[in-house]
């Protein structure tokens, strides 16, 4: 089935590309995007430790921890 659209109204309404980025939006971006950042870098290192080789113990050892 084919719809045809022949009459479209929208509304634009335009604002001063200066005052999207003052002084106040620009720290919080700052301040979002480090955050990320941060735990970003902190998932990566957690992965990395994950994955880390480690001693192996025997089941000897292991009934030891029990």
């Amino acid at each position: 089935m084919d719809v045809y659209i022949n009459e479209m109204t929208s509304t634009v309404r335009a604002a001063d590309s200066e005052a999207l980025l003052n002084p106040q939006m620009i720290e919080r971006l700052l301040r979002l995007i480090t955050d990320r950042v941060k735990e970003h870098q902190q998932q990566e290192k957690n992965v990395q430790d994950e994955r880390r080789m480690r001693p192996s113990m025997t089941s000897r050892e292991v009934s030891m921890w029990e």
